[in-house]
């Protein structure tokens, strides 16, 4: 077999462990793939994708960036248009909101100028996450909206399922629950019909996500536990990190606070080993919020200036955001009310840059309770 047909029959069945979670070795089918053939962008697009689902950011960037510069050279618009979009959903991650829109408005305006109907689909879904995350609801619903209509029309039941999904996530922060629901169990007969099994997971993960708003927590541990069992099925151990995170905040919420520790530090353990920087920030502020819950305040300092650093390390501002916040709560409990005020003033600025305007209102009354508990001093 020539190197080239073996680097497609490497790709192809990389995309075939991916659809099925495996991801590591599709990784592994991607990476060799670039070996073979390192002048097709496509297999350098795929594997800088999978690095970015890993949470390996800088990789990622570079990756698509590598890709980016091939499609540019052959003049692959399409090509170019899909590592634009891909980069965007980096600084998305890592909440840099503006860098992410002007990406999708890239992609989008490159897509549209080739009439590339799915990249259209897919990028104008994209900047509807953005505007949901700032709290737009109507307008990212307009935006899902018109990428559902796309979808459909292409008979592309994968990106259908997935704009499902990301409609439940919006009616659920704009407090619509059941609509919520409805979008997710809409989504999952997608998946399964398509055999779409990689993002099954996730969207069990979200229907465990309205249960426990609800407080109905039996109902959120059956979805997580089915979000588990699915993820050791395909061997997905970023959907086991997930899961096990997310039982961790049950047990949290219950005040089981052992066995919370127990599911985060197994949770810890899968995301070091997978270098899943995000996965590793996010289950480090959820450990030093058992401590600061427990009144383990050193404790709880050092397990948040490790999450603060790692987000600040990823350029995730959200993440540096809401770790800044905590550590507000935590100078207030001890009675640092200058330290507290100072904290939260930096929370909120980094809030209204990313136009989080739910987190805003929340750090707002936390600046405000601050200094008026040290004007009463």
């Amino acid at each position: 077999m020539k190197e080239e047909d073996r680097a497609e029959y490497l790709h192809y069945l990389g995309h075939h462990f991916y659809q099925y979670g495996e991801r590591d070795r599709a990784l592994q089918c991607y990476r060799r793939s670039t070996e073979l053939a390192p002048t097709d962008g496509n297999y350098w697009l795929s594997l800088a994708f999978a690095e970015l689902k890993r949470g390996n950011y800088e990789e990622a960037k570079r990756l698509h960036n590598k890709a980016k510069t091939i499609f540019a050279g052959l003049g692959d618009k399409w090509g170019v248009a899909m590592a634009l979009n891909n980069l965007g959903l980096i600084e998305a991650d890592l909440g840099k909101y503006p860098n992410a829109a002007r990406l999708y408005r890239q992609s989008l305006e490159m897509s549209k100028k080739i009439q590339d109907q799915r990249g259209i689909a897919r990028t104008t879904g994209n900047l509807a996450i953005i505007e949901r995350e700032k709290g737009n609801y109507n307008e990212a619903r307009d935006l899902f909206n018109q990428s559902r209509v796309a979808f459909e029309r292409l008979g592309d039941r994968s990106g259908l399922a997935l704009c499902l999904t990301n409609l439940g996530a919006l009616e659920h922060s704009a407090g619509n629950p059941n609509e919520a629901l409805r979008l997710y169990h809409q989504s999952l007969d997608v998946m399964r019909e398509i055999g779409d099994y990689a993002e099954v997971g996730t969207t069990l993960k979200n229907l465990g996500d309205i249960e426990f708003s609800r407080g109905n927590l039996d109902e959120a541990v059956y979805f997580y536990n089915e979000d588990r069992r699915i993820s050791e099925e395909l061997n997905d151990q970023r959907g086991i990190a997930r899961s096990l995170h997310s039982l961790g905040i049950v047990a949290q919420h219950r005040r089981n606070y052992n066995e919370a520790k127990r599911l985060y530090d197994q949770s810890l353990q899968i995301s070091r080993k997978l270098g899943e920087q995000l996965g590793i920030a996010q289950t480090l502020h959820q450990l030093a919020n058992i401590a600061y819950l427990t009144r383990n305040y050193d404790q709880a300092r050092d397990l948040y200036e490790q999450s603060l650093d790692l987000n600040r390390k990823i350029g995730n501002r959200s993440g540096v955001a809401i770790t800044v916040n905590q550590l507000g709560h935590l100078a207030e409990a001890q009675g640092d009310l200058a330290s507290a005020e100072r904290r939260f003033g930096e929370a909120l600025q980094i809030f209204e840059s990313l136009g989080k305007i739910p987190k805003v209102v929340e750090a707002r009354k936390d600046v405000e309770r601050v200094r008026n508990r040290r004007s009463h001093h």
